[in-house]
């Protein structure tokens, strides 16, 4: 940069300085491939300009890693859920300077039960999916254990939530898939039952009493952040302490009462029907848990546990009325 001064009697003077410009950092990677059944096996090679020098790598929500090289990136994409799941995969490049520039790409990783897509089902009724000697149970941290409700799955985000029943200070939990919490907040809503609804892309539960049928915001990582909206003002339930579960292919929020589902439309939340349980015992039913369970597998939809045995109870034939 050169500045040329002069006066009003024509005399000049001239000074000269230089700038050094460097070079932005522009990201870019590629994948080796945009699709997948689990658990898919995917490399991230770096296609970064010179100017980058440094990178983080974002799959998903919370895996993170960080490279300070060109080196390719090797990762594993699990998918426990039914439905096809996008993840969204992002790269940070920084120059020596600190100057960023960002690139992402989604993922497309299909359910094991894609089998359009090459994919092979896990049927878990069948006991092909029993955790082996090496294998780890799934545990989800909460405060305490103290009124914990249930555990729900959102297969969009690939993320667990588990709440606290008995008032709306009480825990709302968010983890990713291998159960490590990412995000606690107070539940916001006296919640009983819990449920991902896969139509309206949202985490919904009942509540104590008349609270009524309630959906829980989320952040744009599918977190439950501690508020919501009430969906239905009113006791659509059998007893107090109903504690709901949800049947997607039906639109239905189902209650265990007694050796019966009591089954209410999603819809209206308004009472269509009950399915009677046969071959189990009302003695048996009293050290049930009064969680329903919905497997979604055919001709087993419902389940029950003994919480003093540790069985599941699978329901293959039942009555409506």
């Amino acid at each position: 940069i050169r500045l040329i001064a002069a006066n009003s009697q024509g005399c000049t003077d001239t000074t000269v300085q230089q700038i050094q410009l460097y070079r932005n950092p522009i990201a870019g990677f590629a994948l080796s491939s945009i699709s997948g059944c689990p658990p898919a096996g995917i490399t991230i090679t770096n296609t970064a300009n010179a100017a980058a020098t440094y990178f983080k790598y974002i799959v998903g929500i919370t895996d993170t890693v960080v490279v300070f090289d060109r080196s390719d990136v090797n990762r594993t994409l699990i998918n426990i859920g039914t439905r096809d799941s996008s993840i969204v995969i992002r790269q940070i490049a920084f120059s020596a300077l600190g100057c960023t520039d960002t690139s992402s790409q989604t993922y497309t990783l299909f359910s094991a039960n894609n089998i359009a897509q090459g994919c092979t089902p896990v049927n878990c009724a069948e006991g092909n999916n029993r955790l082996t000697a090496q294998e780890t149970p799934l545990r989800l941290q909460m405060t305490t254990s103290t009124g914990a409700s249930a555990v729900v799955w959102n297969e969009k985000n690939s993320l667990y939530y588990a709440v606290q029943a008995g008032n709306d200070t009480l825990e709302l939990n968010t983890y990713d898939f291998t159960g490590s919490r990412i995000l606690k907040t107070k539940a916001g809503f006296d919640f009983r039952g819990l449920w991902w609804n896969p139509a309206t892309e949202q985490l919904e539960g009942n509540g104590y009493a008349d609270n009524g049928i309630f959906a829980a915001n989320l952040n744009t990582a599918g977190a439950a952040i501690g508020t919501g909206k009430l969906l239905f003002e009113g006791q659509f339930q059998p007893s107090a302490q109903s504690v709901g579960a949800y049947d997607p292919t039906r639109n239905e929020i189902l209650y265990l009462n007694g050796l019966r589902v009591s089954r209410y439309s999603r819809a209206d939340a308004l009472q269509v029907g009950t399915t009677n349980l046969t071959g189990i015992s009302t003695d048996s039913s009293r050290t049930l848990n009064a969680t329903l369970l919905y497997t979604g597998l055919k001709n087993k939809e419902y389940a029950i546990v003994n919480t003093t045995t540790k069985k599941v109870y699978f329901f293959i034939t039942f009555i409506r009325h």
